[in-house]
């Protein structure tokens, strides 16, 4: 994998955990943990199609 790579990912993991958390705050019980795990989905979801990709073909 490459540092280009990584560190995307890196931000990705990141902004999803802390959007999770930040979603849940006007929430209580399931509608909280609902929130933050369409949150997380969402910037999961951005992550992937914004991720770099490798030119040249390689693997």
């Amino acid at each position: 994998m490459s540092l280009r790579l990584f560190a995307h990912w890196t931000a990705v993991t990141t902004l999803a955990a802390c959007t999770s958390t930040v979603a849940a705050i006007p929430f209580t019980g399931t509608a909280a943990s609902a929130a933050g795990t369409l949150a997380a989905a969402g910037v999961c979801l951005i992550g992937i199609a914004l991720a770099p990709t490798r030119k040249g073909g390689g693997q």
